[in-house]
């Protein structure tokens, strides 16, 4: 998961990436999939979503997600149903700043 505080003043973000658990962490995650994007869509409406997905190798997950801070960012991944419900090994969290950016 990826984590931005205070990205539109300093553009500064935090990456947290997700190691997904195995061998129960797949079919775990197909269960609590909902209730994960659902704690996602406030953000989503906010335009705080970044960019979210799973990666293709199967071993976690990536987000960049605009928070104000540090501690709002930690709190997010705590509560997010995969992390609550295990899904997950661990969690990082680390400093990103945006350089480029694919014009819409």
């Amino acid at each position: 998961m990826v984590i931005c505080p205070g990205r539109r003043k300093d553009y500064e973000h935090e990456i947290c990436h997700h190691r997904l658990r195995r061998p129960p962490g797949e079919d775990k995650r197909k269960i609590h999939r909902p209730a994960h994007l659902t704690n996602l869509e406030p953000l989503d409406k906010q335009g705080r979503v970044i960019l979210a997905g799973p990666l293709v190798d199967k071993v976690g997950s990536l987000l960049v997600l605009e928070f104000e801070t540090q501690d709002e960012a930690e709190q997010f991944v705590h509560n997010d149903p995969y992390t609550v419900h295990g899904i997950f090994e661990r969690v990082e969290i680390h400093p990103f700043m945006q350089v480029l950016l694919r014009p819409s």
